[in-house]
């Protein structure tokens, strides 16, 4: 499984032995475009790493600001899944 990420930042920089420590927790996901993966807001316990298509990142205020667009190896929703807190942005797939 290691060999499918040595491509991305981060994962492909880690030891076979620390990859096999968190690999019991990656799961791949599909998500259709304009899908929401990110609320503002709201508690988050999934850390997003791209592996394909973009991801933009927006705050929903009166109009929608675009705050970025991520593509594969970016990744996404780190903060609310280490801190416990809530989101600072909303995320959907482009």
């Amino acid at each position: 499984m290691l060999d499918n990420y040595r491509d991305y930042p981060m994962i492909g920089e880690l030891s076979h032995e620390d990859f096999l420590d968190i690999q019991i927790y990656l799961r791949e996901r599909e998500y259709p475009i304009d899908a929401v993966i990110l609320r503002q807001g709201q508690h988050g316990d999934s850390f997003h790493i791209l592996l394909s298509g973009t991801v933009e990142v927006y705050l929903e205020q009166e109009t929608k600001v675009s705050v970025a667009i991520l593509g594969p190896g970016q990744f996404v929703g780190e903060m609310s899944c280490l801190t416990g807190g809530g989101g600072q942005c909303d995320g959907s797939s482009d």
